[in-house]
């Protein structure tokens, strides 16, 4: 056997590893994807959960509290609040409203319900969100608060959903 039959069963010997190496990464790059897919996956499930849980502890606070649940009625229904009642009930819409912010960001990421982007999601909130805020404490609030707690793309996003939430209802009435 000569040098140059040596050197030739090693290039195929080469060869041979390379192509087992490429198959090998093809297959973990598979894997991989099917993982980060099952990340992704668990990120919108989480991202879910964690929504669906803050809208429940605001409902299950006015369900626990009658204090409060009283305020909210109250409110709702355009009576007048004392300053500590007005304070409960703001504290009540911006959590509501921050847990919007939250399932909007999170919609803006591809994270949550992926048949919902987030405007879909504003305007089947913004009817609750538009009762809230038209009530006196909750209109002075979104006029004087809230500008410094959101960004002002945002306060147009909710501004403009609760228009059109106030045209569908103009229509049916």
């Amino acid at each position: 056997m000569s040098l140059q039959d040596v050197g030739s069963i090693g290039e195929l010997i080469a060869a041979i590893a390379t192509v087992a190496t490429l198959v090998y990464l093809a297959i973990q790059v598979r894997h991989n994807s099917r993982a980060m897919d099952r990340s992704n996956e668990f990120a919108q499930a989480n991202s879910i959960h964690q929504i669906t849980m803050l809208f429940n502890e605001l409902n299950w606070r006015l369900a626990s509290d009658s204090e409060l649940a009283d305020i909210h009625t109250r409110a709702l229904a355009g009576e007048p609040l004392s300053p500590a009642e007005a304070t409960r009930f703001t504290a009540f819409v911006n959590t509501y409203v921050a847990t919007i912010e939250n399932l909007v960001g999170q919609q803006s990421l591809a994270l949550g319900y992926s048949e919902l982007d987030s405007t879909a999601a504003l305007d089947l909130l913004a009817p609750v969100l538009r009762e809230l805020l038209e009530t006196e404490a909750g209109a002075k609030w979104w006029r004087e608060a809230a500008p410094h707690l959101y960004v002002e793309g945002f306060r147009a996003q909710l501004d403009a959903a609760m228009a059109r939430a106030s045209d569908r209802t103009s229509l049916v009435t």
